[in-house]
């Protein structure tokens, strides 16, 4: 399919053709295709070219709701291929996995390659924007030479290259060195814990005095050469390169999920957006401690420690539902110290 210009491609089956499926030489809009796959996006039906070669142009490729998703998957070759010239927008897509977002139908080479190209975003300001790039043969993204390629909110995972590769770009964008990861846990006061993570690193030998956004993500595991492919995607750090093109960031994000131990980051500008860091293993830290002491008389209960807590509920020291079981001394301690237990929280 060769779309001319001000296209709308929505909602077609572009799949079993002899070469690329769409082909792209001016302003177009693709958005709900199937297009390497069947009809229902859930098995592999080849275009022998890449799914989407983009030849010049600003384009729109997807979008951050469902409706607007492409599923761009097991083409031969490239899933979308910017040349020379070309740019624009690919937001919400299912790259190299079938339309459930999980079974994986890999694109022979790289998810999204672009060799030259400027003014291009790949994904977007918020988590719907972000594009699922997964089991390709190749990079998840690959950027040859191109200046201005922002990706942001993406999620990766299983590629057989890196996540972004971000190859000669013309104004360095080094890859972040992160130096901790540390975990912290909050709320550490029934009912639930939450946790932060402090993220320290640095910048070596980008463009100077450049603002750049730290971008930091998580994932299980690293790609076989230690950097993250990054599944998670937690928060974001604002630093500033200084004269020599240095800098160093330190800031917080949520913590990280339970089945996620690495973390990484890129970071993001106006010369462009680098690949991901070597992986750091998150560290714990305990949470400050909480002791409970009982004050004679009236019968207030005292939690002493980092944070204090104090509460008196009518002669009964209340404590979470799990905390352990205090002692009451003074007058009547007898009678104070019968436990009693009234809708999950427990009284003494």
């Amino acid at each position: 399919l060769v779309a001319g210009t001000g296209a709308t491609i929505r909602n077609n089956t572009i799949s079993g053709n002899t070469g690329p499926g769409v082909v792209l030489s001016a302003v177009a809009t693709v958005t709900g295709n199937r297009i390497g796959t069947s009809s229902s996006g859930a098995a592999l039906l080849a275009n022998t070219g890449p799914g989407i070669r983009v030849t010049s142009g600003l384009q729109t490729i997807g979008g951050p709701t469902a409706a607007e998703r492409n599923v761009i998957a097991g083409n031969t070759t490239r899933g979308i291929e910017f040349a020379a010239a070309s740019g624009g927008t690919v937001a919400g897509n299912y790259i190299g996995v079938a339309a459930n977002g999980t079974t994986p139908i890999g694109n022979t080479s790289h998810g999204i390659y672009g060799i030259t190209v400027g003014n291009l975003t790949i994904g977007g300001a918020t988590a719907a924007h972000g594009n699922l790039i997964a089991n390709n043969g190749g990079d998840g993204i690959r950027i040859e030479s191109a200046l201005s390629v922002q990706i942001q909110n993406n999620v990766f995972g299983s590629n057989t290259g890196s996540a972004i590769n971000n190859v000669t770009p013309p104004v360095a964008v080094p890859e972040p060195v992160l130096s901790s990861v540390i975990y912290t846990l909050a709320g550490q006061i029934a009912p639930a814990a939450t946790g932060t993570l402090t993220v320290t690193g640095s910048i070596t030998g980008a463009s100077p005095a450049t603002a750049f956004t730290v971008d930091v993500m998580s994932a299980a595991t690293c790609d076989g050469n230690g950097r993250l492919e990054g599944a998670t995607i937690l928060g974001s750090i604002a630093t500033t390169t200084d004269g020599s093109g240095n800098a160093t960031f330190s800031g917080t994000v949520p913590g990280i999920p339970n089945a996620d131990t690495q973390v990484g980051a890129t970071i993001r500008g106006g010369p462009g957006t680098s690949g991901f860091s070597l992986c750091v293993a998150a560290q714990g830290v305990a949470p400050p401690t909480t002791t409970t002491t009982i004050a004679t008389g009236a019968g207030s209960l005292a939690r002493s420690g980092t944070p204090a807590v104090r509460t008196s509920l009518g002669g009964f020291g209340l404590i979470a539902a799990g905390a352990a079981l205090v002692a009451f001394s003074g007058a009547n301690a007898a009678r104070r110290n019968k436990r009693r237990s009234t809708g999950g929280r427990k009284y003494l």
